[in-house]
């Protein structure tokens, strides 16, 4: 087998793309060894395309992490709001 070039990131994000318990090993503390992960083929496209693949991941990345912080926070409004109101301690005018 030839090594590859390839960027720690773009092998974080390949591996994430994997179903690990296609290749895990039962037991009482289920394992994955590193002659079966040395089997698992991933394409790895030139340099500059694995750079800007990791790229546009880590936007995502962020992008979703900015969604999640801005749901976080609506849905502890949402329940700070519903017990105001159902405690009675904010009265909605009729």
């Amino acid at each position: 087998a030839v090594a590859t070039a390839i960027d720690p990131w773009f092998l974080f994000y390949a591996f994430n793309t994997i179903d690990m318990a296609d290749y895990v090993q039962p037991g009482a503390v289920p394992s994955v060894n590193q002659r079966t992960i040395g089997k698992i083929m991933i394409p790895v496209p030139s340099a500059d395309m694995q750079r800007d693949f990791v790229t546009t991941m880590r936007d995502f990345d962020r992008a979703i992490g900015t969604q999640l912080a801005a749901l976080t926070q609506s849905v502890a409004t949402r329940r700070a709001i519903a017990s105001d109101l159902l405690s009675g301690r904010v009265r909605v005018p009729a």
